[in-house]
């Protein structure tokens, strides 16, 4: 891609995205979903749904409906896929990466989402994932090049429509990215792989257009705000989540080596810093905490309660020192 179309598709976005934010805004009591055809020029007003907090969605006023043209492209699902009201997930473009079919794993898809600014976060993020607890959806999809050849895009025969479950979502260098479970039960897609025939891949893979609906435990379709689940502050986690977490964290890792020899005791650990960061991190703190295993934090033994006393004593020297405070060796 020459960086000239790179910079100016990033100026369309955020000329489109400083139009909305200077609006003037509303309050509405139910979120109103985003036309998947463009409206045509009305000398009103006319409403866009922006998904906000869960509990205080705004409704966006945009005079200038043609800033939205990018969305002609996308056709309108059949009625039976969608229930009005209830915006969806996401509804765009998508590039077929890979499939897997097997009786373990079932029928799986990894899909490309390619209407995403560069600025934009996957719209799956917060989502529930997993084969066993990943977020139910209802899936529309079509390819690009039936939707093209048709008058009625909505007439186009659809890759697959019915239910699915996250397994994950990724941001990385192949692209913003969703994986699915596709229904495979009496009611889904049967024996054969419905992307079998597609081109996969993440330069080649086939262009297709689709939406996905988050589904409830109670059949009924829900908007995305309420389906993500609420991030929990670090000092809410447990001593083994926050264990975890700082392992992995370089300036943690700087702060152990710094005062490595005072938590082990004028010992060093065997573990190379430069080899393997967040293994040394763990290994001098199992070892200082007295643990085989960070797991050994939340144990109620004599031994776990000694372990967290510890723990958060190695939390406040780190947070003074981070600070800027005077580090103290007690």
């Amino acid at each position: 891609m020459n960086q000239p179309y790179v910079r100016r598709r990033f100026g369309d976005v955020l000329a489109r995205r400083d139009a909305v934010q200077r609006a003037p805004v509303s309050a509405a009591p139910e979120p109103a979903p985003l036309s998947l055809v463009a409206a045509e020029p009305q000398p009103q007003e006319a409403s866009i749904a922006v998904p906000g907090p869960v509990d205080d969605l705004e409704i966006e006023r945009v005079t200038n409906v043609d800033q939205f043209e990018y969305l002609e492209d996308i056709p309108a699902p059949p009625e039976d896929a969608v229930r009005p009201g209830t915006p969806p997930i996401y509804k765009g473009s998508l590039r077929h990466h890979g499939r897997g079919d097997s009786s373990r794993n079932g029928m799986t898809v990894k899909l490309e989402m390619l209407d995403l600014a560069f600025t934009d976060i996957n719209p799956f993020k917060g989502m529930a994932t997993g084969k066993e607890n990943g977020l139910r959806c209802r899936a529309w999809i079509v390819r690009q090049e039936d939707v093209d050849a048709l008058d009625d895009p909505a007439k186009a025969q659809p890759v697959y429509v019915g239910e699915a479950f996250l397994l994950n979502y990724q941001d990385d260098k192949s692209g913003t990215t969703v994986s699915l479970l596709l229904d495979d039960g009496p009611d889904g897609v049967g024996d054969i792989h419905p992307f079998k025939r597609l081109a996969s891949g993440p330069k080649d893979g086939e262009r297709l257009v689709g939406a996905f609906w988050a589904v409830s435990d109670q059949e009924t379709l829900q908007h995305p705000a309420h389906v993500r689940r609420a991030k929990t502050p670090f000092h809410a986690k447990s001593p083994t989540q926050q264990a975890n977490i700082l392992c992995r964290n370089p300036r943690f890792i700087s702060f152990l080596k710094t005062h490595e020899a005072y938590y082990l005791d004028g010992g060093f650990s065997e573990v190379d810093v430069h080899d393997d960061g967040p293994a040394f991190a763990a290994d001098v703190l199992r070892r200082h905490l007295g643990i085989g295993s960070r797991a050994e934090l939340k144990d109620e033994t004599v031994a776990g309660e000694r372990a967290r006393t510890r723990w958060e004593r190695v939390m406040e020297e780190f947070d003074r020192n981070r600070h800027g405070g005077a580090w103290q060796k007690v």
